[in-house]
C-alpha cells in the first residue's frame, strides 16, 4: 500500500497539468504572445506611410499658442514637460511652429512614450490634454488616419489585457474584485474607434490568468497544500475570477481536482510517516499472532517445572506448525495484497472522498486500519 500511494502521489503533477489544460485551454507563454502583438503593431507601417501619402499641411499655431499660455502659468514637472512638448512641434534647429502633419504624429508618439512610465498626476493630466489636441488635428490634416490608430490601440489593449489577466489572481490591492474584472471583460469585447468586430481583449485576459496558474502550478507542484492556497485563495474570489474568464463549469472542476489531491495528500502523509516496524506489529497482531520472549518464564511461573517442559514442547510443535503452514499463509497473504493493489486507487479515494464529507467515522477508522495494515491514518480524519 505505501507503494501504491507513492506511485498515485508520483502522477499529482501530470494529472494537475492535464486538468488545466482541459480546463482553461493550452498553456501560453506571455513573451511569445507579446512578440506577436509587436510584430502585428510594426506590420501597421505600410498603413501610416499610406495614410500619410494624401495628408496635406495643417497649421497648428492655435496648439502651440495654448502650450505657451499653460508653460507661463504651470510650475514644476509639468511645466518642463509641456515646454518639451512644445519644443518638439517647431521646425527642426528652428523658433518656427511646424505645419507638417508627420511632426505632430511623431510628437503624439512620443508623448505616448512618456504616459507610459509617468506617475505624476498633474504631468499626466497636462500631456493627456495636448495629446487630445494633437490627435483632433492629426485626425484633420490626414483623414485616413484612423483606420491604422484602430488597429494599433486594438493591438495595444490587447496587450494590456494579457498584462492584466496575469495579475487577476493575486491577494494584494491591485488585483481587481470579481464585479470588477467582470466589467473590464464586459467593456473590453466592445470595440473602440474605427475598430470593426468585437475586440480580443477578454481572449487576452484568459491568456494571461491561464499563464499565470500554469506559473503557480510548475513553481508549487510538489506542495499541494501550497498550491491550492494560491490558486484557491481563502476565500471564494478566485472561483469567481476564474469562472467570469473561463466558465462556472471549468472553474468548479478544476477546485475539485485540486480539493481531491490535496485530501489524498494528507492521507499520503499520514500512512507513510509511520515507521515499518510499528506497521510490522500491528499487522501480526492483526493477523492474531504474537510476540513474547518471556513465554517459557511465564510458562514456570505458572505450572512450575513441568508447566515450563510442557511449554518447551507446545513451543517446539508450534515451530513445526508454523514451517508447515508458513507457505499456505505467505500465499494467503500475497492474495490480500494482490486483491487490496489491484483496487488502491478506488478504495484509497473511496476513504478520502469519506474523510472529506465526514460521513461514518467509525466506518472510515475500520477500512483504513484493515486496509492500510495498521498504518495509523486516525489522524488524517
Amino acid at each position: 500500500m505505501r507503494s501504491a500511494l507513492e506511485a498515485r502521489h508520483g502522477g499529482a503533477n501530470a494529472r494537475l497539468a492535464a486538468t488545466v489544460d482541459e480546463t482553461l485551454g493550452r498553456n501560453v507563454v506571455p513573451s511569445e504572445i507579446e512578440r506577436g502583438i509587436e510584430a502585428n503593431q510594426q506590420l501597421l507601417s505600410p498603413v501610416y506611410r499610406d495614410a500619410f501619402s494624401q495628408a496635406r499641411p495643417y497649421d497648428i499655431t492655435a496648439i502651440t499658442h495654448d502650450l505657451d499660455r499653460s508653460i507661463q502659468t504651470l510650475r514644476g514637472d509639468a511645466q518642463r514637460a509641456l515646454h518639451r512638448v512644445r519644443g518638439m512641434l517647431n521646425v527642426n534647429g528652428q523658433d518656427v511652429v511646424s505645419n507638417d502633419p508627420r511632426v505632430v504624429f511623431q510628437t503624439r508618439q512620443a508623448i505616448d512614450g512618456v504616459l507610459a512610465t509617468e506617475a505624476n498626476p498633474k504631468v499626466i493630466s497636462a500631456l493627456t490634454e495636448t495629446r487630445q489636441m494633437l490627435d483632433d488635428a492629426l485626425t484633420r490634416a490626414v483623414p485616413r488616419i484612423k483606420e491604422a490608430d484602430a488597429a494599433y490601440a486594438e493591438l495595444a489593449r490587447q496587450r494590456q489585457a494579457l498584462q492584466r489577466g496575469q495579475s487577476v489572481l493575486d491577494h494584494g490591492r491591485a488585483a481587481p474584485r470579481p464585479s470588477e474584472l467582470a466589467a473590464e471583460v464586459q467593456k473590453g469585447a466592445l470595440p473602440q474607434g474605427m475598430q470593426i468586430g468585437p475586440s480580443a481583449v477578454p481572449l487576452r485576459l484568459s491568456q494571461g490568468a491561464r499563464a499565470e496558474v500554469d506559473r503557480i502550478l510548475g513553481s508549487n507542484a510538489n506542495d499541494i497544500a501550497r498550491l491550492n492556497k494560491l490558486v484557491k485563495s481563502d476565500g471564494d474570489w478566485n472561483r469567481a475570477r476564474l469562472s467570469q474568464l473561463f466558465g462556472q463549469e471549468k472553474a468548479d472542476r478544476l477546485f475539485q481536482v485540486l480539493d481531491n489531491e490535496l485530501q489524498f495528500a494528507k492521507t499520503r502523509d499520514v500512512v507513510t510517516r509511520n515507521s515499518e516496524t510499528a506497521r510490522r506489529q500491528q499487522h501480526i497482531a492483526d493477523l492474531g499472532g504474537t510476540e513474547d520472549p518471556n513465554f517459557a518464564r511465564n510458562a514456570y511461573a505458572a505450572g512450575g517445572t513441568s508447566g515450563a517442559v510442557r511449554a518447551a514442547g507446545v513451543r517446539l510443535v508450534d515451530r513445526l506448525a508454523n514451517s508447515i503452514m508458513g507457505g499456505r499463509r505467505e500465499a494467503a497473504n500475497v492474495s490480500l495484497a494482490d486483491a487490496m493493489v489491484s483496487n488502491r486507487t478506488a478504495l484509497v479515494d473511496a476513504i478520502a472522498q469519506a474523510q472529506r464529507t465526514g460521513q461514518n467515522p467509525a466506518l472510515v477508522e475500520a477500512l483504513t486500519k484493515s486496509l492500510l495494515l495498521g498504518s495509523g491514518t486516525s489522524g488524517a480524519r
